[in-house]
């Protein structure tokens, strides 16, 4: 379990869980964890993620590209 001040610097470092993407407003496009890949659509933006353990061992999804669609 992490500590709010743990939490606090992952999210800053911008890693984030699967749940505090989805409680942005995101929605998932495609997901694998086998791939390590993530791809997300919130509005008119698209953003693809990678998986990535972060310091403190909890797997997170860090983006990678970002793109808006017409």
């Amino acid at each position: 379990m992490e500590t709010s001040e743990q939490r606090d610097k992952r999210r800053n470092d911008n890693y984030h869980t699967l749940s505090e993407l989805e409680a942005a407003g995101n929605r998932i496009i495609f997901i694998s964890e086998l791939k390590g890949s993530l791809s997300m659509q919130r509005g008119k933006t698209i953003t693809h993620y990678q998986l990535s353990e972060y310091t403190n061992g909890t797997m997170c999804w860090y983006p990678i590209n970002a793109k808006t669609v017409q």
